[in-house]
């Protein structure tokens, strides 16, 4: 994807073009099943969380581009849902409140449809329960009104070979009102037993329904969208013999997203796909594609192409929907530590005990532990460097900053009283590296620096300068999706002013590592004299 990234960029500098083209993908990270609604002149989306707290994140744009996280739906994973994942939200505007309706694991095997509702999408929700749990459970929910006003359910029977039901339902009280009716199942070749992830809008009195199909989440994945059309919700419903979107030479497996109506008529699909090279599917990104109706009244979503299915494939690069100067999606991040609780973004593993944290006073204070002594945040760059201000130690306290890989294993760099050294853990199991001292009583600045492919280099800056930190066993390791703040032992870790620098688009060879930013003024050496 790389290569064909620089030769758009070079071709747009070269030809001077004023056109506001953006680069996908517009959501850099693990962003599965986003859901998307316009309310005013802001939009608003939510996607999978799965295992991670808190629960759903809400993002705002302006221009369906550029994001930021508002909050999310929950902290603590609701009391019926014992199983903590959480699955493919669906966000709405209903009676003038925000409606997210999501999947839940209730019990091993089967999720259920839980909702929740808020006047403000930043919050608070207020969770509304299970609302719908049948025997085979359910999935993939969605909130549709129909012509004559009435609201329908339209979910996904669990399970493969489900197909996708509707039932109405009361928008307000979430009460079923009627029997379901099934609107399409797999029949498809391509669809290989899996019919998922409803979106439905309305073009010229037709309906039409994008869904998916295929695998869409181990290697080797296979996953499509695809679109039926009927003259009513409840059909009868026609489908296209073959997909709508395809893989192409820049993303992979796209599908499971929602469409959009701007005011201007036009139509976007945003979904999630995989990076062509991230062949381990570590990451399904928020892309975001056009939407037209062909000839033949069938949506079209993407770039055409060749392929033996006349389907589309996904952008790499669009004319912006609505900003005249789209930027891309940006990959950096600061935090001070100002605020009185974390900023959204951060998170921690759901399952384990509540991280003991306090932020304030441009200082993060994490309590140690073996197992809750660690938050992260998502990270959407192949290649991206961090570093974080940590106050020095004593006795058994050691923080330290981090990546983490899907498979769990974190790597980076440790303060202990006697200095600093390179760390890679994965559950019970610590390496170590060689410890480098560094004067004691003083704060000092950790960093780490990931090039693509996932091998790291470890750093310690002090006011005498910076210093390598042999990385050992911690140099290699699979691709980094998410940074970390951690800490083992007893006590509490003191963090102040951590920084990303993300660099998602860079096609060309790159150093072994990424450049060092300065160090912060409480590091930097004194002035001659004092």
């Amino acid at each position: 994807m790389r290569a064909g990234l620089l030769s758009l960029l070079l071709l747009l500098a070269l030809t001077g073009t004023a056109r506001a083209d953006y680069l996908n993908p517009v959501l850099p990270g693990n962003y599965p099943d986003p859901t998307v609604v316009q309310v005013g002149e802001d939009f608003y989306a939510s996607t999978t969380s799965d295992r991670w707290a808190p629960g759903l994140p809400i993002l705002r744009s302006r221009d369906l581009v550029s994001w930021e996280q508002i909050g999310s739906a929950f902290d603590v994973a609701p009391r019926w849902a014992t199983g903590r994942r959480f699955w493919a939200p669906s966000l709405s505007f209903t009676n003038g409140r925000f409606v997210l309706l999501f999947s839940g694991l209730k019990t091993p095997g089967k999720f259920c449809i839980g909702a929740a509702t808020a006047a403000d999408p930043a919050g608070p929700w207020t969770e509304d329960g299970p609302i719908f749990c049948p025997p085979g459970g359910a999935i993939d929910p969605n909130l549709v009104t129909r012509e004559d006003g009435t609201s329908w359910l339209v979910y996904k029977n669990q399970g493969l070979g489900g197909g996708l039901s509707a039932r109405p339902i009361d928008a307000n009280t979430f009460d079923l009102l009627g029997p379901p009716t099934l609107l399409i199942g797999p029949d498809r070749l391509f669809e290989a037993g899996v019919t998922e992830g409803a979106s439905l809008f309305q073009e010229n009195g037709t309906w039409h329904l994008v869904y998916s199909g295929g695998g869409c989440c181990r290697p080797p994945c296979n996953y499509v969208a695809a679109v039926a059309r009927a003259p009513d919700l409840l059909g009868p419903w026609e489908k296209r013999e073959t997909p709508v979107l395809v893989g192409g030479p820049e993303w992979r497996c796209p599908g499971h997203g929602d469409v959009l109506r701007l005011t201007d008529g036009s139509l976007q699909y945003l979904h999630h796909a995989y990076d062509v090279e991230d062949l381990t599917n570590r990451q399904r990104q928020g892309v975001l594609s056009p939407v037209r109706i062909d000839a033949e009244g069938w949506p079209a979503i993407g770039a055409p192409t060749d392929s033996p299915f006349a389907a589309g494939t996904p952008l790499i690069s669009q004319s912006s929907p609505l900003s005249p100067s789209a930027p891309v999606a940006n990959t950096s991040f600061r935090d001070r530590f100002t605020t009185p609780a974390l900023l959204p973004g951060w998170q921690w593993q759901i399952r384990r005990a509540l991280p003991e944290v306090e932020t304030g006073d441009r200082r993060l204070r994490l309590r140690c532990g073996e197992v809750s002594g660690l938050v992260t945040r998502q990270v959407g760059a192949e290649r991206f460097s961090l570093a974080v201000t940590v106050q020095p130690t004593r006795g058994k306290t050691l923080p330290a900053l981090v990546v983490r890989d899907n498979g769990g294993t974190l790597r980076g760099v440790e303060l202990t009283p006697r200095g600093v050294r390179s760390i890679r853990r994965r559950g019970g199991e610590i390496r170590l590296g060689r410890n480098i001292a560094v004067p004691r009583k003083r704060s000092v600045r950790l960093r780490v620096t990931v090039a693509p492919g996932g091998n790291i280099a470890t750093y310690v800056s002090t006011r005498g300068g910076t210093r390598r930190v042999p990385e050992g066993e911690a140099a290699y390791g699979g691709g980094p999706t998410r940074i970390g703040l951690t800490c083992r032992g007893g006590g509490t870790g003191v963090f102040s002013d951590l920084r990303l620098a993300g660099d998602g688009t860079t096609p060309v060879a790159v150093p072994a590592v990424a450049p060092l930013e300065p160090l912060p003024e409480d590091l930097l050496p004194p002035p001659p004299g004092r």
